[in-house]
């Protein structure tokens, strides 16, 4: 009896441990990715779900080039950097109402907005300083506030800490001879920074409880891989592999997953398709296969599905369009 019981307990603890292993490595059921791509008629944003299946087009604007996503934490709101005449400015879309409203009007260049988990901040970029330098504005509107006051280098990719205190962005000198590819972080007020590790290239992307930031890092001189490091710098793991060129991360709201973007490895090459990969490492899982690729992953907060939305109102491209 007591050896009827153990095999019995061994099979069950095989059971459950085969079962781990395959929702680890299959990655289905664990939400939705949106994306920009200008596989239509101009640069727009896309959801896709994990699976790689029913891609949707839900900013659909043509002669306007769209990109870097952002959800509001309500899942209601959208921001994202879009051209027109030739310059960026920050817009945050109603995706109840479908309004669009310009939040930043600038003759510089203000770009990659990320949305505080709190709610009440948005970041970007601008060279409204000459440099790049990271500010920080309401989603309702108003002046923006510096937070960066770092003339010698460029700064990129602002991404926020769970608690919304800190602010994560990749920055580099502007000086071509030195480069010095660096992490940052700076307090939401801007009053505070340091230097979080070297080495690194594009941008940070925060862990849901704030404990690891996973990065892109050179790997040669035309190829990256994603990394991740724990929240104070060290502990540093490569999570990609292979010759490939992977960067844009971002991870799951349940901190298992990370969506990235990967290409092949040539110098100034755009093509780039969208890929998923467990956050303890493994096989990775390609989610589109497009001409056109994807760029600026991130993912759809659940909240998103509440929202009450016609099928007009999302431009389903089946038919429209081939397999992503």
């Amino acid at each position: 009896m007591k050896h009827k019981f153990k095999y019995t307990l061994l099979g069950t603890t095989w059971l459950l441990n085969m079962i781990l292993l395959i929702l680890m490595t299959q990655g289905a059921d664990v939400g939705h990715i949106a994306f920009s791509s200008d596989r239509g008629e101009s640069h727009d944003i896309y959801i896709i779900d994990t699976n790689g299946q029913n891609l949707q087009n839900i900013t659909n604007t043509p002669n306007i080039g769209e990109s870097s996503p952002t959800w509001s934490p309500d899942g209601r709101s959208l921001a994202y950097h879009a051209y027109q005449k030739r310059n960026a400015d920050i817009y945050v879309l109603d995706l109840e109402t479908q309004t669009r409203r310009r939040l930043t009007d600038h003759p510089s260049e203000d770009r990659a907005p990320a949305w505080s988990p709190d709610g009440k901040w948005i970041t970007f970029i601008s060279n409204r300083r000459a440099s790049y330098e990271i500010y920080r504005i309401s989603p309702k509107g108003g002046k923006p506030r510096l937070l960066t006051r770092l003339r010698s280098r460029n700064n990129y990719d602002p991404a926020w800490s769970p608690d919304s205190q800190w602010i994560a962005f990749f920055s580099v000198s502007k000086q071509e001879e030195v480069w010095d590819p660096r992490v940052y972080v700076v307090s939401a007020s801007g009053k505070r920074m340091r230097p979080l590790a070297r080495s690194l290239r594009s941008g940070p992307a925060w862990s849901p409880i704030g404990d690891e930031i996973a990065f892109p890092a050179s790997s040669g001189a035309r190829t990256s891989h994603i990394h991740i490091m724990n929240a104070m710098g060290k502990d540093v793991r490569q999570l990609t592999h292979g010759p490939q060129w992977h960067g844009d991360p971002a991870w799951s709201p349940n901190g298992r997953w990370i969506v990235y973007a990967s290409g092949a490895p040539v110098r100034g090459a755009s093509k780039r398709d969208i890929y998923l990969i467990n956050a303890i490492g493994g096989e990775s899982r390609q989610l589109t296969r497009h001409p056109s690729g994807g760029r600026n992953p991130t993912w759809v907060p659940e909240s998103f599905y509440a929202v009450s939305l016609s099928v007009e109102k999302l431009t389903t491209l089946w038919g429209k369009l081939k397999q992503p």
